[in-house]
């Protein structure tokens, strides 16, 4: 069994400590079709390896966007402008935005490498209305908040986040079983956090520091593990 240490940043997320354990998604799935209706696939060894260690991360907010990108104009008439200004613009003329989730995950293992990718057997407003930008990395080499990258399919459109839905799916590429483990991230955890995600900035891009190999051996070289672990020990 692997322990995955799971959190939400409450210091950087309006409501983040409602934010829930990742969902397992075979039961997920497999509960929204009778038995009788399912034609024996649930049973199939093909189909039940496919959702080994595979999740759904729900959102933790209500909150709608109105997008008219042809007049370069995003406005919300939920809660503060504040809050609209969570969304990072990363690209106009492509659709191409960031909603942090804050959504931490972090293992004492040696290495597990987790992928991040759409919850294509969801039906949702964000599902339906917005690409997800996939990825992958190790959760047992370095720390850091899942961001929600997305280029929208329209450009001139809501777009629905609502508590409940699915928004993206997670995998964990090994055959052991996962535990998670929540703990409360501390403003030494968080402001920590915020120096290791600024250490892709203000350097120019190359063949040594554009890869995660180059993050991974910096992690290991400044002992940050031993860190970060103890801070999550504190937490739990």
């Amino acid at each position: 069994m692997i322990t995955v240490y799971w959190s939400c940043n409450h210091y950087d997320s309006p409501s983040a400590l409602r934010a829930e354990e990742p969902v397992q998604l075979q039961n997920h799935f497999f509960e929204k079709y009778p038995a009788e209706q399912a034609d024996g696939y649930k049973r199939c060894p093909s189909v039940r390896n496919f959702f080994n260690n595979l999740y759904g991360l729900k959102s933790y907010y209500d909150y709608r966007i109105d997008f008219n990108l042809n007049e370069g104009k995003i406005n919300s008439s939920d809660y503060t402008k504040e809050f609209l200004q969570r969304l990072l613009v990363r690209n106009m003329e492509s659709a191409l935005f960031s909603w942090p989730t804050d959504y931490i995950f972090f293992t004492d293992a040696k290495s597990l490498e987790m992928e991040v990718y759409p919850a294509f057997m969801e039906s949702n407003d964000f599902v339906n209305k917005a690409n997800l930008i996939p990825g992958v990395f190790d959760i047992g080499k370095w720390y850091r908040p899942l961001d929600c990258a997305f280029h929208l399919k329209e450009r001139n459109c809501s777009l629905q986040f609502s508590i409940e839905d699915i928004l993206m799916n997670l995998r964990f590429r090994t055959k052991e079983k996962i535990e998670f483990r929540y703990f409360t991230i501390s403003k030494e955890l968080s402001d920590f956090t915020r120096e290791l995600m600024i250490v892709k900035d203000h350097k120019y891009a190359s063949k040594t520091t554009s890869v995660l190999s180059y993050y991974y051996d910096l992690f290991a070289k400044k002992n940050f593990k031993k860190k970060i672990l103890e801070y999550i020990n504190k937490g739990l």
